[in-house]
């Protein structure tokens, strides 16, 4: 019988303090207050609120979904082995073992999540959004400007970003600068318009229908495949299978995870249009093979499809070099077509598919979505923009 305990790197206090009072990864204090013994689990750091808020303590909770402060810091979940599959008797960080991937250039420079996102994203704005994605305002051209012109400083909802300083008009040098809200740096920051010469993807055509981090993504997040046991068999000596934190004791029937997905850094992720009409990243949100197994001990269905999709998605993986222009337009897989069988992925025979499915074919060749996604306005590219990247001249290197 396992007992439920904290996983390491996932302490953190509620409310207000889930962010503002930040915990070490092993949940032990560092600060002199006599009240936290240094040797007790799930104290805060120091006890005291901070506006300095780590990237550690944004992942606290963004250590999953998708995974954005892990892969920020260039971390990847790596498929579980042997006795990793037992989190709860390992110190393993967030209950994963992770292999080492690029960083983002952007934390390599020292900048943490704060140093971009905003108090409004935090705290919210008075509306009510569908998707936390919705409620996102800055954007790359807020700092980084365009090709024409020099960044503003201000978000998409123009706000102003109060760490971020644009020299006097007519700034011929181009001078913004950021500083970091963790830290206290100054950083220069890097203007696409006092480039010498722009790059084939800077065309504005390019830039209206594509994110800037769509090629300058090094990795994505991706995981294939999950085999989900729901056993609800009436036991006559009940074992427990999993802790109800709801209840405070032990299930006697339950949900397992019999086998984990088939997890990569994906360095050509699947493209697709995100809910701003941008051609974007996609990775899989979820992959589940359900089996059932009722109250009299039979199996109903085994390894049945249930609600795959693919999601856009921001990898936080962004490096000053971007993908190559084959990789999009002259790459059945980046258009959504598939190409992953358990022929590339011996470890998919697992889930007991056809050896021919194609588990990141999102789409077909006449346009018809092949999955689902779970963000509106989100949707694979269609027939006629497929015909587009293929066709478009500058995919042939100069």
């Amino acid at each position: 019988m396992t007992r439920p305990t904290a996983l390491r790197g996932n302490y953190r206090a509620t409310g207000c303090a889930a962010c503002h009072m930040p915990y070490a990864e092993d949940g032990k204090s560092r600060g002199g207050d006599q009240a936290m013994p240094k040797d007790k689990v799930g104290r805060p750091l120091r006890h005291q609120l901070t506006k300095r808020i780590a990237v550690t303590q944004c992942a606290t909770c963004h250590h999953g979904g998708s995974r954005a402060a892990m892969s920020y810091r260039g971390l990847m979940e790596a498929p579980p082995e042997g006795r990793q599959t037992f989190t709860y008797e390992q110190d393993l960080l967030h209950g994963h073992a992770y292999t080492r991937q690029p960083a983002d250039v952007h934390f390599e420079r020292g900048l943490a999540c704060i140093d971009c996102h905003t108090e409004r994203e935090m705290h919210g704005d008075g509306q009510v959004y569908a998707k936390r994605h919705y409620e996102v305002e800055i954007r790359c051209e807020s700092c980084h400007g365009t090709p024409e012109r020099l960044a503003t400083g201000r978000t998409a909802q123009g706000r102003r970003l109060r760490n971020v300083f644009v020299a006097s008009a007519p700034n011929p040098s181009g001078t913004v600068t950021l500083v970091g809200k963790l830290t206290g740096r100054v950083h220069s920051v890097p203007q696409l318009a006092t480039l010498a010469t722009q790059p084939p993807d800077h065309e504005p055509t390019h830039l209206a229908r594509t994110e800037c981090f769509t090629c300058h993504t090094a990795w994505a997040p991706t995981c294939y495949g999950c085999h989900i046991k729901a056993d609800y068999t009436a036991y006559r000596r009940p074992v427990t299978v999993a802790f109800d934190h709801l209840s405070g004791e032990h299930a006697k029937q339950g949900w397992f995870r019999l086998t984990a997905g088939v997890r990569f850094a994906d360095p050509e992720p699947v493209l697709g249009v995100n809910w701003r009409g941008k051609v974007v990243p996609f990775v899989p949100r979820a992959q589940p093979l359900f089996t059932y197994v009722n109250p009299q001990g039979q199996t109903e269905y085994a390894f049945k499809k249930l609600g795959f999709a693919h999601n856009p998605i921001v990898p936080h993986t962004v490096v000053r070099a971007s993908r190559t222009c084959e990789s999009c337009h002259g790459n059945p897989r980046a258009l959504g077509l598939g190409l992953y069988t358990s022929r590339e992925h011996p470890k998919l025979e697992e889930f007991q598919q056809p050896r021919d499915f194609r588990w990141d074919r999102i789409v077909d060749e006449d346009g018809v979505p092949q999955q689902g996604t779970t963000v509106e306005g989100a949707r694979p590219l269609t027939r006629e923009e497929m015909h587009r990247l293929r066709s478009a001249p500058y995919k042939v290197p100069r």
